[in-house]
């Protein structure tokens, strides 16, 4: 989340776009590939530490305004790894989705 705010990132969820400003030039990443079929991986299993710390994230992340509800058809599983200072860092399984570009 440091990252996205550092540089300015701008998600467009109903464009599917995002934008990141690198220096004097902006970065624009489209998320459509013509002719793909969606992917829908299931989630991995979460301990409850996991879950309670899921819920923390997506609260923090969606009271920033960097994430909101969706029904999209596409979906990519995640998991947590614990750091030294025992927080966790939420890493997100892209595997399937990068297979598509």
């Amino acid at each position: 989340m440091d990252w996205l705010a550092k540089y300015q990132a701008v998600i467009v969820c109903a464009e599917k776009i995002v934008r990141i400003h690198w220096g004097n030039e902006t970065l624009i990443i489209h998320g459509d590939v013509p002719g793909a079929a969606p992917v829908a991986r299931a989630p991995y299993r979460l301990a409850p530490s996991e879950m309670k710390e899921l819920a923390e994230q997506l609260k923090e992340l969606s009271d920033k305004g960097f994430i909101r509800p969706s029904s999209s058809p596409w979906g990519t599983p995640f998991l947590f790894v614990k750091k030294k200072d025992g927080s966790f860092r939420m890493c997100i399984d892209y595997w399937e989705l990068n297979k598509l570009t």
